[in-house]
Parts: C-alpha cells; sequence; structure tokens
C-alpha cells in the first residue's frame, strides 16, 4: 500500500487559492496548507488543509472562529468551498450584526471545549446531564425558530 502524499495535487490548488484572493498560502512539507484571506482590516478568513495518503483534502476553517468543514475528493470541489465561503463572508462581515456573530460562536466554541472537560475529567450526576440536554436542545430550537423567521441571503455567481 502506497502512503505516499500527491504533493502536485496540493500544488494544484495555489493558483487559484490566489485568484480568489489569499493574502497568505503557507505550504508545510506539501502536505499541509495554510490559506489566509484578509477581508477587512479586522476580518479574516483562514483556513488549514491537508491532503492524506489516499489524495483526500481534509479542510477546516480556523478563522474567525474554527470549524471542521469535513472531506473533499478534488482540488476543485475545495476551491469551489472556499469561494462560496469567502463570498459569504463578505457579506456577513458587512452586517450590523456580525461582531456579535463572533463572539457567539467564539463563546459556544469555548463552551464545547468546556463540555469535553466536563465529560472526561468529571462523574456528572444522571439528573444534571439530562438538564443539560433539555436546555441544549432548547437553545438548537431557538436557532431554527430564528432560520424560520429570518431572510435567507442568497449569494448568486
Amino acid at each position: 500500500m502506497d502512503l505516499s502524499v500527491n504533493t502536485t495535487t496540493g500544488d494544484m490548488l495555489l493558483v487559484p487559492l490566489k485568484q480568489l484572493g489569499a493574502t497568505d498560502i503557507i505550504d508545510i512539507n506539501s502536505r499541509l496548507y495554510y490559506i489566509k484571506f484578509k477581508l477587512k482590516k479586522n476580518i479574516t478568513v483562514s483556513y488549514v488543509y491537508n491532503i492524506n495518503a489516499k489524495s483526500k483534502y481534509f479542510l477546516q476553517r480556523i478563522s474567525p472562529y474554527p470549524l471542521p468543514k469535513g472531506l473533499f475528493t478534488n482540488h476543485d470541489e475545495i476551491i469551489d468551498f472556499i469561494k462560496r465561503d469567502i463570498r459569504k463572508f463578505k457579506t456577513a462581515c458587512n452586517s450590523s450584526n456580525f461582531e456579535l456573530f463572533l463572539e457567539i460562536t467564539t463563546t459556544l466554541g469555548y463552551v464545547s471545549s468546556d463540555i469535553e472537560s466536563l465529560f472526561l475529567n468529571y462523574n456528572i450526576p444522571k439528573e444534571q446531564l439530562d438538564q443539560f440536554y433539555h436546555q441544549l436542545h432548547q437553545l438548537s430550537d431557538l436557532v431554527h425558530q430564528m432560520k424560520a423567521k429570518s431572510t435567507h441571503i442568497i449569494l448568486k455567481d
């Protein structure tokens, strides 16, 4: 079984990413790539992706908040995803609610980390877990209600 990584595959992304406006592209051993887009003075969207031994791309957005975006099968898919994502952020960063949105997503990231620490390091009583589970579902319901009552932004090519 060949465990080598096709470095040409990773390099094929560099030109299209620059064309999309990437301000920095850092190639780490032709297997891990860091890409940064500066949208405004204080707004940067950055990604990291790596190419595994099966020549699949794993992409994660790392700023303005970390979020795994998944596995992609070819460079066209990853370019298309980043292109759409950057367009959405360019639109969103003009919103008067953008700073609050970033605070909310940052807080959710901390909560996720705290939950992991809680579950891995403490013996939590079932009643407390049930309460947490109920409140989590209330929050999820609120997100769905907000979505249903808000205008869906559709970006056209």
